[in-house]
Formats: C-alpha cells, sequence, structure tokens
C-alpha cells in the first residue's frame, strides 16, 4: 500500500486547504453545540496571509476576530496554530470564559473548540474531526489555560 500523501493534481492545494478547514470548523461548532457568533477568537493554519484571509471570510468571521500573524512568524507549518494560539493568550486576546474555534488540514483536517480558563487544571483541547477528512483522532496535547467546549 502508498503509504504517503497523495493530491489530486487537478485541484490545487489552496483550495483543498480552504475546503477542508472550513468543513472541519463547520464539523466542529456542530459537535461542540455552537455557532460563530459563540466564538471570540478563530485561528487557523498561518500558511500565508491569503490563505487565511480566505478562509475567514469562507466561513464569515470578521477579520478581528481572526488571527493573522504570518507576516511575524511565516509559515512554521505544524507549528502554526499553537503559535498563533500561545501569542493571542500572552497578548490577552483570548481571556476567561472566550470560545476558540482553530481549524487547519493537511494530511487530515482537523478543529477544535476550546472555552479559556483561569484553572490550569483544565489544560485539555478537544479535536474534533471532521467527516471523511483524514484519519487523524485522540486528543491534542494540553494547551495553557483552555478546557473543552461546553455548550451554554
Amino acid at each position: 500500500g502508498r503509504h504517503h500523501l497523495q493530491v489530486d493534481p487537478l485541484r490545487e492545494i489552496f483550495d483543498l486547504f480552504v475546503e477542508y478547514a472550513c468543513e472541519s470548523a463547520w464539523a466542529a461548532l456542530a459537535k461542540a453545540g455552537v455557532g460563530l457568533d459563540d466564538v471570540d477568537l478563530f485561528i487557523t493554519h498561518q500558511g500565508n496571509a491569503l490563505l487565511v484571509r480566505e478562509v475567514v471570510a469562507r466561513l464569515g468571521i470578521p477579520p478581528e476576530r481572526a488571527v493573522e500573524d504570518v507576516a511575524h512568524h511565516g509559515n512554521t507549518s505544524g507549528a502554526t496554530v499553537p503559535i498563533a494560539l500561545a501569542e493571542a493568550i500572552a497578548s490577552g486576546r483570548i481571556r476567561p470564559g472566550h470560545l476558540v474555534l482553530m481549524a487547519s488540514a493537511g494530511a487530515g483536517a482537523a478543529s477544535t473548540i476550546a472555552r479559556s480558563s483561569n484553572d490550569a487544571r483544565e489544560n485539555t483541547v478537544r479535536r474534533m474531526k471532521a467527516p471523511e477528512s483524514g484519519d487523524r483522532t485522540g486528543r491534542m496535547p494540553p494547551a495553557g489555560g483552555l478546557r473543552p467546549a461546553s455548550r451554554h
């Protein structure tokens, strides 16, 4: 069998990423029982500014509620979302009680909904897989100040 990522040459990587990241985000919102209006901050893979802006626009998220820091760090591959998350927490963009939506895609698509907390004991984040978008499952490593979102 094949043990590597294969991309359909008829579709551009940019379009695939945007499609899968958006599908994954919608699936996470649905699973958490929340809507975009409930989301305080959105973070997606910081591949390039155009990519970030396209995902934000397709989801209908106001740009001021999204993180775009690719100009600061560049594309750090799989580390873009955790770096953006850490900086948003450090800068105060994420405060206790905020709901954060994080979406990305690669060999699979994964999105997360997390509610910020003051309690360091509640530092888990739940990953929610989009339908038919990859084979990644399980839990993400703890992220400071975040816990799984609860319906309210």
